[in-house]
């Protein structure tokens, strides 16, 4: 190899030498920049979601504590209507006579024959009555249903 070319190679191995070390520092510039970037989005996204989770922890407290609250409340309202249903079915029904609501045209019946209740009023025949209790029941345990569903729409926001 010439003597004469030796200097130029130096030059040329000193130029990519230092060309290498300037790529390499702004690399490692910019991969600390990208790094740093990094490390503050994830801490930020960590404390989003931290506060993510604790906001659906209280939440579900609060649901937790408006179903135990509509759940009460509907246990004393069906405690309440079975007593009064235990209370009904000692009670025999009887016909007031009275039509003020009614704007039928149906001729009043007469009452032979038939047995009156402590108020003087006739007595309607077990099947009436039987049947009079069971819508009366019916219709108690729809109002619950209808309750308890309004107090749920209630406490969803709704």
């Amino acid at each position: 190899m010439p003597a004469f070319l030796i200097p130029y190679l130096i030059a040329l191995a000193v130029g990519f030498g230092s060309g290498f070390y300037v790529s390499h520092a702004l690399s490692a510039a910019q991969l600390n920049a990208l790094h740093l970037s990094i490390e503050q989005a994830n801490s930020e996204a960590a404390a989003s979601l931290l506060d993510a989770q604790h906001q659906a922890h209280q939440a579900q407290i609060k649901a937790m504590t408006a179903s135990r609250q509509l759940d009460q409340s509907h246990e004393a309202f069906i405690e309440t209507a079975n007593a009064l249903h235990r209370e009904l079915a000692t009670v025999r029904l009887s016909d007031t006579g009275s039509r003020q609501d009614c704007k039928d045209t149906l001729p009043t019946i007469e009452y032979t024959g038939q047995s009156e209740t402590k108020t003087g009023y006739p007595e309607l025949s077990a099947s009436v009555d039987q049947f009079l209790k069971a819508e009366a029941y019916r219709a108690d345990r729809l109002a619950a249903y209808a309750d308890a569903c309004y107090q749920f729409i209630a406490t969803q926001g709704g």
